[in-house]
């Protein structure tokens, strides 16, 4: 059999050559941490409780925190202080899938995610992460209180001022964060929210990359001029350019403007997907990057992964055995050799024939030398579900189910159905929230959705922010007959 040939002389043409995929890890930044992240790994990973323990000891020496100890025992901090604890964790999870086969070809982070990427392709030792972390960290301590909110429209967009705040990152084309002092923050949501424009406050008691920080440019100018800096071993996008960079991170300078300057993280989504054909992995807590990967429109969302997710979490350490078959069955190369030798595996028998008669096509030419065409995008259909389908019955049911449906791009949504089984995350919770209050006129919360995350739960929050079950009908049919 001829490499490249097509198995059968059909017009279903099957290769036998794979399609190759490399790797890009993303590592997300501040706000992304909740209450007990990683706990089921630190109790289960020797590699991923080791690491954290050492790194947590030497920020205990710089800072005086017990880090570990906080985010599992502690309340859900929300302020610079985390950000050890992202570097941490985020470090200490690159270390494990690498012990189960799964590294890197191309890192990119977010904000201060992007230590995390300069560590692991070598720019900085990990003492010297840690030391430069921990003194941004007492930097940040020496401003004033802010806000950050995330902003679901163009940057462009002619009916937002965005003259008193700052943009403090671009996530994707319809989406950006805006950062400043409280009260000009909340001069913008009472813009949003008169222009129906999806608006939400992100986790940060500080605004980061924002003229607020011009103040502390100085001395942290002069703590990057005493760290060695080293060119990387992987190749690495900058946040702050969104295109690769070699030797212009030796230069003490880009980290100052990488402190105060916009993070143009969906211009690292344009660099990466442009050059080569990957599989992303969002390597730290939550699911936030792979939310704006999924949405780029020349990413295939098949494609992208979380290493973090609350979902993951409660399966457990099975979890990362089945994303590594994920990225392998992507066309990832993924040493399963690792997790093998160090976990144990056995062989077993596979179906000699398909049972499925489904039909694949490659983006080759065909016959008449034309490509075939990409297919639109379009909702996926429901997964299969550990709960049984629940079908909405009345209008009010319908609408909600709806709008839950065009956020996460799932149809046949049931009631009961777990929201982050679906593929949902905090970033697609907030857009839900924000519509279903603009229908409703009421002002519900994220944390209803996160913690009671089903259409059932949500319609009875609803119902008890209008009062009674019938105004929630009432307005559900005025909604949609509109």
């Amino acid at each position: 059999m001829e490499e490249g040939k097509p198995v059968f002389d059909s017009e279903s043409i099957i290769y036998t050559e794979a399609a190759q995929r490399k790797i890009a890890f993303m590592f997300p930044g501040q706000g992304s941490q909740y209450k007990n992240v990683g706990r089921e790994l630190y109790r289960n990973s020797e590699i991923y409780r080791s690491a954290m323990d050492e790194i947590n000891e030497k920020f205990k020496k710089e800072l005086g925190c017990d880090y570990i100890r906080l985010i599992f025992d502690g309340e859900d901090n929300a302020d610079d202080d985390m950000q050890p604890y992202i570097f941490m964790c985020e470090y200490a999870l690159a270390l494990y899938l690498d012990s189960i086969g799964i590294c890197p070809d191309v890192v990119v982070g977010h904000s201060v995610g992007e230590y995390t990427a300069a560590c692991l392709s070598g720019i900085f030792t990990v003492e010297d992460t840690i030391h430069i972390i921990s003194e941004r960290c007492r930097l940040m301590r020496k401003i004033s209180a802010g806000s950050m909110a995330a902003v679901m429209a163009k940057p462009d967009d002619s009916r937002i001022n965005l003259d008193n705040v700052s943009i403090a990152a671009i996530n994707s084309e319809n989406a950006f964060v805006i950062s400043g002092e409280k009260e000009r923050i909340e001069e913008v949501e009472r813009t949003c929210k008169a222009e129906r424009i999806s608006f939400q406050y992100v986790k940060s008691h500080r605004a980061y990359h924002s003229y607020m920080l011009d103040g502390i440019c100085d001395e942290f100018r002069s703590i990057m001029n005493a760290i060695k800096i080293h060119l990387p071993e992987i190749p690495i996008v900058s946040c702050i350019t969104g295109e690769y960079m070699n030797e212009e991170f030796s230069n003490p300078e880009y980290w100052v403007s990488h402190l105060r300057n916009t993070v143009m993280f969906d211009k690292c989504l344009t660099a990466i997907s442009g050059q080569d054909e990957y599989v992303y992995v969002e390597v730290g807590p939550g699911t936030t990057l792979s939310a704006f990967a999924k949405r780029k429109e020349n990413i295939d969302k098949a494609f992208v992964f979380s290493a973090m997710s609350e979902q993951m979490e409660r399966e457990g350490k099975n979890a990362y055995i089945r994303l590594a078959a994920k990225l392998w069955e992507s066309g990832a190369e993924v040493d399963a050799g690792k997790w093998m030798e160090r976990d144990g595996g056995h062989k077993i028998s596979l179906p000699l024939y398909a049972f499925e008669k489904n039909r694949y096509f490659s983006m080759r030419e065909n016959k008449e030398g034309k490509q075939y065409e990409k297919a639109e995008k379009k909702n996926y259909a429901r997964p299969k579900l550990d709960t049984g389908f629940v079908p909405p019955e009345t209008i009010g049911e319908k609408v909600v189910t709806a709008v839950f449906e065009e956020k996460i791009g799932v149809d046949g949504i049931g009631m009961t159905d777990d929201f982050f089984a679906l593929g949902g995350d905090s970033l697609i919770a907030g857009q839900i929230i924000s519509e279903i209050n603009m229908i409703f006129q009421i002002s519900i919360g994220l944390a209803d959705l996160l913690t009671q995350p089903t259409i059932k739960a949500t319609v009875e929050v609803i119902e008890k922010a209008l009062g009674s079950r019938e105004v929630f009908e009432e307005i559900a049919e005025i909604y949609n007959s509109l």
